[in-house]
């Protein structure tokens, strides 16, 4: 058989019977000797290269006992190296680039490459198919060549400039295809009913990443029920400043209310380097109010970034995208307990009737930590109309009180009749 360097001779054994032999070989004319375990098949084994003839003898015992050999001469041959190809492919890292190399031979190749006006430099073994190497980022172009040897020793090379493209990476919240729920009581600051059936909303969140940066978010939503008299909208604030935001697709509008900007981000805010974003107007438009069970409205949006905005998403997505609901009018929010308001809140409600805020550390909750809104990481059984959740759900009061401490999983223990299935 041909061999892919010149210091060794490839051979091929190949076995027709269903059993293994131990068969031992000899380069003749030297001390080179060697035992192998011969399969049924093709077993390939090299040996070192001799001057003058290189001829091998194999030896074995066929099932009886019998010695058997047979010899051969090498052909002296060296395999044709056929070309490798160079791509640039996208990396993980804005300080690096990363690269492709596929090597179509059934062996591996010495290669070196060298970044362009860097003096940068290295070696490589390339062995058959792909593998891939990195080089520091360099500033301006980031082009790299490549250079490895033909079977009769020419220096062949490859060209290729960086396509600078970061990898994505995709973070999903609760979990890729599953859903979390997100409910409120609008009767804020007053205590209300307390059933949180009013605005209920199952969500899904899938988070795009290039590099440590954030390149687009798609939010998925089910508004499952709409409880109430009133007229509420549902939005998310998010410490991303409007301007880093390129588009916003998929919200809704079933009015005039919401002034928002070229991009979809909501309009009047104080530049303070947050962003919101209405999702939806007027729950009551989209979803019969008291229909229980109602069919969900489906909305998905989709949240386009500028090039380099850091979002990090990952340790807390619904705490990083703070999601609250408006009450017949823009100024009357309704948060997740201990979040902040939006700009546009009517800051003259808080701290008022049920509700003891002090802005900043405390918000949206009573004096024994009772929220008006909550999350679950599953899609959220709601309690009937005017069953108060502490009812429903007698682990509820203890896990709002301890600050969300205890009975962690509250939501996973209600009583069956006084829920909505």
């Amino acid at each position: 058989m041909c061999s892919e360097t010149p210091d060794v001779r490839n051979w091929r054994i190949r076995n027709p019977n269903n059993e293994s032999f131990t068969v031992s070989w000899k380069v003749y004319g030297t001390e080179h000797v060697g035992t192998i375990e011969v399969p049924e098949g093709d077993v390939y084994f090299t040996t070192p290269a001799v001057q003058g003839n290189n001829t091998v003898k194999i030896f074995w015992q066929d099932r009886l006992g019998n010695n058997k050999s047979t010899t051969k001469a090498s052909m002296n041959r060296l395999c044709k190296v056929e070309k490798l190809k160079l791509t640039s492919v996208c990396s993980d890292d804005a300080q690096v680039r990363r690269w492709r190399i596929r090597n179509p031979n059934g062996f591996e190749v010495s290669v070196n490459w060298q970044l362009y006006g860097a003096g940068v430099s290295g070696s490589l073994q390339a062995p058959a198919g792909d593998s891939f190497f990195t080089t520091p980022a360099n500033s301006g172009v980031n082009t790299v060549k490549i250079f490895w040897k033909d079977e009769e020793g020419n220096i062949k090379q490859k060209t290729k400039a960086s396509s600078n493209k970061l990898c994505s990476t995709v973070y999903y919240f609760p979990g890729e295809n599953k859903y979390g729920s997100l409910a409120y009581e609008d009767l804020w600051p007053n205590r209300g009913d307390y059933d949180f059936n009013d605005v209920v909303v199952d969500f899904n969140i899938m988070a795009v990443y290039k590099g440590q940066f954030i390149d687009h978010l798609k939010l998925s939503f089910k508004l499952k029920t709409n409880g109430t008299i009133y007229k509420n909208g549902f939005g998310i604030h998010m410490p991303v400043p409007a301007e880093s935001i390129e588009n916003v697709s998929g919200t809704v509008r079933s009015s005039n209310t919401i002034q928002d900007m070229g991009n979809g981000v909501e309009g009047g805010h104080n530049a303070d380097g947050t962003s919101t974003i209405v999702i939806f107007d007027d729950a009551s438009a989209l979803v019969v109010p008291f229909t229980h069970p109602a069919s969900p409205y489906e909305i998905n949006v989709m949240i386009d970034f500028k090039e380099e905005v850091g979002f990090d998403l990952v340790e807390d997505f619904v705490g990083g995208l703070n999601p609250f609901i408006f009450v017949n009018n823009r100024g009357k929010e309704v948060h997740l307990a201990n979040m902040l308001p939006t700009s546009l809140a009517d800051e003259s409600l808080l701290g008022t009737r049920a509700d003891v805020t002090q802005l900043p550390n405390t918000s949206y909750v009573t004096s024994n930590g009772l929220p008006w809104a909550i999350y679950t990481p599953v899609s959220f059984s709601y309690p009937k109309e005017e069953v108060e959740i502490t009812k429903a759900y007698p682990a509820f009061q203890t896990w709002a009180e301890s600050g969300g401490t205890s009975n962690v999983s509250w939501y996973l223990s209600p009583l069956t009749s006084e829920i909505e299935d």
